[in-house]
């Protein structure tokens, strides 16, 4: 079982992975002012799921306001030394990115941002079937950083069971959840 307290209202996507089953996207959510919402999980079993997901937020390291839209970039690093481009994603609004299905392996993270100095950061993935978390803070390549607004204050709370599919929808101990908020919500 999981729970996430005191979510901000807003728009949000949860992952979830466990050792030896498949990586699940849950369906977005929208959370409303004091809501509660229980999303649960089923999860196929997978013994070749060897893959992970690396997952951070980026925020401006002088006044630790999230990133939107930094560019962020996954490379490869070989044996040698050399280094290939695997994946590239967008910040959202809340400076959070995810990279999904990263086999084990030596990684850079390469970030850039607008108004920010691009920041390299190496990342080992080492065990499969895990959350890699790289949060950043960038520094302000001038002084015209642009702080976002911070979401709202009323709370809600998404809870749910990780079951495996393949097994009478047994609980599933030790899988790992991750929220992250997608858009800007207001509710009336």
């Amino acid at each position: 079982m999981y729970s996430f307290n005191n979510v901000p209202a807003g728009s949000y996507t949860i992952f979830c992975i466990a050792p030896g089953m498949s990586i699940d996207e849950g369906q977005p959510i929208t959370v409303d002012n004091y809501g509660n919402y229980i999303r649960d999980f089923t999860l196929n079993q997978d013994p070749n799921a060897l893959y992970s997901i690396i997952v951070g937020d980026l925020t401006n390291a002088e006044n630790n306001q999230p990133i939107n839209g930094a560019s962020v970039f996954l490379y490869a690093i070989s044996g040698i030394g050399t280094q290939s481009l695997l994946a590239s994603t967008y910040s959202n609004q809340y400076g959070q990115y995810a990279f999904c299905e990263v086999p084990n392996g030596n990684y850079n993270i390469v970030i850039t941002a607008e108004n920010y100095e691009t920041l390299t950061v190496p990342i080992a993935v080492t065990k499969g079937g895990s959350i890699n978390e790289l949060n950043e803070a960038l520094k302000p390549s001038s002084s015209s950083g642009q702080p976002e607004g911070t979401p709202g204050t009323l709370l809600g709370t998404i809870s749910g069971i990780i079951k495996d599919i393949n097994n009478n929808n047994t609980g599933i101990s030790g899988a790992n959840v991750v929220l992250y908020r997608s858009e800007e919500h207001t509710s009336e």
